[in-house]
């Protein structure tokens, strides 16, 4: 992710409290989020999270206050992704 100083702009991996249940970093699973977003253009187009494959590991990065970005791999590939906060996914 290319990081640009513009005065009094934020991203989603800068918010101090986020954390994330795996060995990648905030910003690493907010990468892969926004990877899967713009291959796959388009979302499920309902609240319900996708339907990910059998055996998927879900990552995910959480902010807070019913924030939380998913993303789902299988054998290393992101598979689908989630934005809890604006049902995206």
């Amino acid at each position: 992710m290319a990081q640009q100083n513009v005065k009094g702009a934020t991203t989603k991996p800068t918010a101090a409290s986020a954390q994330t249940n795996c060995d990648l970093t905030v910003s690493q699973v907010y990468d892969l989020f926004c990877f899967v977003k713009a291959v796959c253009g388009r979302s499920t187009g309902t609240s319900e999270p996708p339907v990910v494959p059998a055996g998927a590991v879900e990552v995910y990065a959480d902010f807070g206050d019913f924030d939380t970005i998913a993303v789902w791999v299988v054998n290393g590939w992101p598979v689908a992704a989630s934005d809890q906060m604006t049902l995206t996914h």
